[in-house]
């Protein structure tokens, strides 16, 4: 049986009011989400797979060097920068010659001690790539929320039609219509929060190591 022209004429009329109307929020979404999915790889590389200071800056007293091959193998004591311990007995690999009594800067890694931080993660690295990743996934429940509900913060260029269906959907609408999908609500909100917890972990950080 096939559908009268003026039905078939309404349903294409629907479908246009449809895809019209959440086209904004389609398309705002799918570009937050690539930001999004953009920061959070850029954290992740920051991060390079650690979760903790593990580079940690202090200050290196000399106390006797001797060459080895191409470089200095110097014996002192390390302090913390941050936490201010100190480390008696240590060894320092040492591209220069250096005396004793000198002070050099120096990182706590997980080898032991270094002159510089290659081995290990810096406390502003680790701040930044918590913050990236904690934005990232912020951003991406947001970019999802988005393209899930077709909501778009400002109105569209089909709100000046007189057929309401083809106005802009409201935050309050989208929000209502996500009980339409079982659990996606409380999945997104869910991710949101983490987003948050990961980029104020980032903040903690720094404040910490300042």
């Amino acid at each position: 049986m096939s559908l009268g022209q003026d039905e078939l004429r309404g349903r294409v009329q629907g479908r246009s009011a449809y895809v019209l109307r959440h086209l904004g929020g389609w398309l705002l979404g799918s570009f937050v989400i690539l930001l999004g999915l953009f920061f959070g790889l850029a954290g992740a590389g920051a991060l390079d797979g650690h979760v903790t200071v593990s580079a940690d800056p202090g200050t290196f007293r000399v106390q006797s060097c001797e060459l080895a091959v191409d470089h200095y193998m110097c014996k002192g004591t390390f302090e913390g920068k941050f936490n201010g311990q100190t480390a008696t007995g240590v060894s320092l690999e040492q591209i220069g010659r250096a005396e004793p009594g000198d002070q050099l800067d120096a990182y706590k890694v997980p080898g032991g001690y270094s002159e510089f931080p290659t081995e290990g993660l810096l406390p502003s690295e680790l701040s930044r790539g918590l913050f990236l990743v904690g934005a990232g996934v912020v951003a991406v429940t947001c970019g999802l929320f988005a393209v899930v509900t077709g909501y778009a913060p400002r109105a569209s260029y089909t709100n000046r039609r007189p057929d309401p269906s083809y106005g802009r959907i409201s935050l309050v609408q989208a929000w209502r219509g996500l009980g339409r999908w079982g659990p996606v609500r409380l999945i997104l909100c869910g991710l949101a929060g983490l987003g948050v917890l990961i980029a104020a972990w980032g903040a903690v950080v720094s404040l910490v190591y300042r």
